[in-house]
C-alpha cells in the first residue's frame, strides 16, 4: 500500500486524522487517496494498526476517540446520515509493547443505505488485511447474522 503512494511528506505536516482510501464516486469500489498515502509513508518508525469495523452508526468513531483521549479526532455526526467514508487513520502517542507506534484505523459504517454488499466486503477485506488487531464494535450482542454478513 505505501509503495503506491506517490506524493511525499512531512509526518508532522500531516493532520492528526487522514483519510487513506476513499469510496469512488459510484460508491461501489475503493480508491487510494494518495495524500493520506504519503502520510504513512513518511513515518520514520514501525506502526501497528488497530482497526475498527461494524453496522453504521454503532459507535465506531467516537470509541477511537474516546481510545485516543480526544473529542476532536474522528468525525461524529450528530444525524442519522453516515460521516466515515472509506477507511480514515488517527494518529495516537500510544506506543505498542514492541516499540511500534500505534495507530488507529476507522471505517465506513456496514450497511449504510445505498450502498451495496461488495462494498462493505471491500472496506471489511481492506481493514482486516491493514490491521495489527481488528475490533468489531456493535451497540448489542453480535448476532448470527452479523457474523454471516461478514
Amino acid at each position: 500500500l505505501l509503495v503506491l503512494a506517490a506524493g511525499h511528506c512531512r509526518a508532522d505536516s500531516c493532520p492528526d486524522v487522514f483519510q487513506i482510501i476513499r469510496p469512488d464516486d459510484a460508491h461501489a469500489s475503493l480508491e487510494l487517496v494518495e495524500d493520506g498515502l504519503g502520510c504513512l509513508e513518511a513515518l520514520d518508525s514501525p506502526i501497528s494498526l488497530v482497526g475498527v469495523v461494524g453496522s453504521v452508526h454503532t459507535g465506531k468513531s467516537f470509541l477511537l476517540s474516546a481510545l485516543n483521549h480526544s473529542t476532536s479526532g474522528f468525525t461524529i455526526g450528530p444525524t442519522h446520515e453516515a460521516t466515515t467514508m472509506g477507511i480514515w487513520i488517527g494518529m495516537t502517542s500510544m506506543m505498542g509493547a514492541d516499540g511500534s507506534r500505534v495507530l488507529l484505523l476507522d471505517t465506513e459504517g456496514f450497511s449504510a443505505a445505498g450502498v451495496n454488499e461488495a462494498f462493505d466486503a471491500q472496506i471489511f477485506a481492506t481493514a482486516l488485511m491493514l490491521s495489527s488487531h481488528l475490533v468489531y464494535n456493535s451497540v448489542k450482542l453480535i448476532t448470527a447474522a452479523e457474523v454471516e454478513y461478514l
